[in-house]
C-alpha cells in the first residue's frame, strides 16, 4: 500500500522525535521521555474518598433513564429501570 510505513520505517520515524526512546526488551516498544517540566506541569489528581457501591446506583439510574435510553432510541414506555438495592434478604429458591 503506497504511503504506509511498516517495519523499521515506523521506528525510524518514531525515534526521530526528540522525546522518544526505545522501550526495554525485544518487543519493539517506543516510549516517550518524561521531562522534569512535564512532570511538574501535570500534577496528580487528589485521591478520591472511597465511595460505597450503593451511592453509585442513583446516578447510574439517572443516566440510564435519560441519556442512555435517548441515545439508544428507546422510548420511555418500552423500558423500565428500577433501583433494587437494599431490599433485604429474599427467598429466591436457591441454596
Amino acid at each position: 500500500m503506497a504511503g504506509t510505513q511498516t517495519g523499521s520505517g515506523v521506528f525510524e520515524i518514531a525515534f526521530s522525535m526528540p522525546d522518544a526512546h526505545k522501550g526495554r526488551g525485544r518487543g519493539g516498544s517506543v516510549r516517550r521521555r518524561v521531562t522534569e517540566a512535564a512532570e511538574q506541569a501535570t500534577p496528580l489528581p487528589e485521591p478520591r474518598l472511597r465511595e460505597s457501591e450503593v451511592s453509585l446506583y442513583s446516578p447510574l439510574l439517572g443516566v440510564l433513564q435519560g441519556e442512555w435510553a435517548r441515545d439508544m432510541r428507546i422510548a420511555p414506555h418500552q423500558i423500565h429501570f428500577e433501583e433494587t438495592a437494599k431490599q433485604g434478604k429474599k427467598a429466591t429458591g436457591g441454596t
